[in-house]
């Protein structure tokens, strides 16, 4: 695998995450504490991924 389609899996899964945690708290099912510590967990761990990505993976 290389970086782009790397970066590319990671996005489209960091996507697919805070989409469905949007839903999950403008439908009311998670409070706003919930849906902050989530969103920020996420942004966390899938800035390492992408700089591991970027450090270890060959460019094309």
């Amino acid at each position: 695998m290389n970086r782009k389609k790397a970066l590319l899996l990671l996005s489209l899964i960091q996507a697919f995450l805070l989409a469905m945690f949007v839903a999950l708290f403008v439908n009311k099912a998670i409070g706003l504490t919930a849906f902050a510590a989530c969103v920020v967990t996420i942004g966390v761990v899938f800035s390492a991924l992408i700089v591991v990505a970027v450090r270890k993976l060959p460019p094309m």
